[in-house]
């Protein structure tokens, strides 16, 4: 009980930060969202087919990362906290996109869904874990944005299989 409590404090202080509140999570998926909406509408209008153009994921996100580091100053705590933000809100963009890719009913899809989440786990721990391997606080805020870009990245994957017009059918 005694290490329970001698570690209480900093369990508050973490629960309590930013990186750690669901007002921030919030925060990132309100930004992130009506960007990608109006970059979306903005597609819209500037192509034909109706096709979004690429790059908007993370356009929006890097967007996001910016304007709340500048609101929290720049700091090496702020960078990482935003960083933090916007994985926090890709890996819940995963989540939903995984349980709608399920959810079609497919056991090929669901085949795929399992093989590839324990690849993509694999991949994702060993790319972002280069980064514990130096020193310097930076590279807390490196990590954040390599696990942002993973989960950014596998949110784009499963929207193949999604939307009005998915990339990969559900087989019949």
């Amino acid at each position: 009980m005694g290490r329970f409590l001698m570690f209480l404090p900093v369990a508050l202080g973490l629960a309590a930060s930013p990186a750690f509140s669901a007002e921030a999570d919030d925060q990132a998926a309100a930004a992130i969202g009506a960007c990608l909406a109006s970059y979306d509408a903005a597609a819209m209008r500037e192509k034909a087919d109706g096709a979004p153009l690429k790059g908007a994921t993370s356009y929006c996100t890097d967007k996001f990362f910016e304007a709340c580091a500048e609101a929290r100053g720049w700091t090496q705590a702020a960078m990482t906290e935003c960083q933090g933000e916007a994985a926090g809100y890709w890996q819940a963009e995963v989540g939903r996109r995984t349980a709608a890719a399920k959810a079609l009913g497919s056991s090929e899809i669901d085949r795929w869904l399992e093989v590839s989440a324990a690849s993509f786990e694999t991949y994702r721990r060993d790319r972002c874990g280069r980064f514990d391997m130096a020193e310097g606080s930076m590279y807390a805020a490196i990590r954040e944005g390599c696990e942002t870009d993973m989960a950014r990245e596998r949110a784009e994957d499963l929207d193949d299989f999604l939307g009005s017009e998915p990339l990969i059918m559900k087989p019949e």
